[in-house]
């Protein structure tokens, strides 16, 4: 049975492992971070406006922030990206390493970061 939980959690790693990071995979015109292209990112874009080179809103890499950067983040905007990335997990823990929950016991555990403003509906639970 313990096989078994260790590799679903294997298995669920692997899988949101190839889907990749958050930042990894962010629109290009997703300038704060949040892997979405809105209205804070042409907030951003605007303060830039115009500003010395390596800027982090020049999107085109001219050394500049002007229309073509503009151009650029229109192109992306309301597009979003993957927003979720694999913080830390832990798949065989035990006494060594010294991680425990309230309880005493050494749980696997798996720590996934989201990047955007809204939350995702778990659809999945690992069994055990």
């Amino acid at each position: 049975m313990l096989r078994l939980m260790k590799i679903t959690l294997f298995g669920l790693v692997l899988a949101i492992s190839l889907v990749g990071s958050g930042k990894a995979n962010c629109p290009a015109g997703d300038l704060n971070g949040n892997c979405e292209v809105d209205m804070e990112d042409l907030q951003i874009l605007a303060e830039q406006w115009l500003a010395p080179p390596d800027s982090p809103a020049d999107l085109s890499g001219d050394d500049n922030v002007n229309m073509t950067d503009l151009a650029l983040l229109a192109e992306e905007w309301c597009h979003n990206g993957v927003s979720l990335a694999i913080n830390e997990f832990m798949a065989s823990n035990n006494s060594d390493s010294g991680i425990h929950d309230p309880q005493g016991e050494f749980d696997d555990w798996i720590e996934i970061y989201n990047f955007a403003r809204y939350s995702y509906r778990r659809g999945w639970d690992v069994p055990y």
